[in-house]
């Protein structure tokens, strides 16, 4: 796998987890320069530094191939999902099946991406603001033990 496909997958896992490049050369333990040259394609890390990187991230070693071939379908202006999904039997065409019976099957598979992008997008964020949230979180103290640290405070 050439250095810049690695560079590319390795970015994508990284800008998904909502890391830049610097928390995950603290995770990892690798220096902040050699993670900026992997994710530019000028260096390629041994497969050792490399499942560093990608663990650090919470990610199984395999998600630098599914990162890729993402990542390569979108290049390539493929379907991200097999096509034939879209097609209908006449007889479903005819009943009125399918979530867009007039669209053709193009624009239903452009409709169908976007609002796929979209959701990946709100779940994402979502997922970060929950985490962020729960980061943030203290259990909250009765208030009657607030008035009494609070008349403790004055003596």
């Amino acid at each position: 796998m050439p250095g810049g496909e690695v560079g590319v997958a390795l970015t994508l896992l990284r800008v998904v987890r909502g890391w830049n490049q610097g928390e995950l050369a603290k995770a990892s333990r690798v220096a902040s320069s050699a993670v900026s040259e992997y994710e530019r394609g000028r260096k390629v890390p041994e497969l050792k530094t490399l499942e560093r990187l990608v663990t650090a991230m919470g990610y199984p070693l395999s998600a630098i191939d599914q990162a890729r071939a993402f990542v390569e379908a979108l290049r390539s202006g493929s379907a991200l999902f097999d096509p034939n999904m879209l097609r209908r039997s006449a007889a479903d065409a005819s009943a009125g099946f399918g979530i867009l019976a007039s669209e053709e099957p193009a624009a239903l598979q452009w409709e169908v991406e976007q609002v796929s992008a979209e959701m990946g997008r709100a779940v994402s964020r979502m997922t970060r603001v929950m985490f962020a949230l729960l980061g943030r979180a203290r259990p909250a103290r009765p208030a009657a033990s607030l008035a009494g640290q609070a008349g403790a405070e004055r003596r």
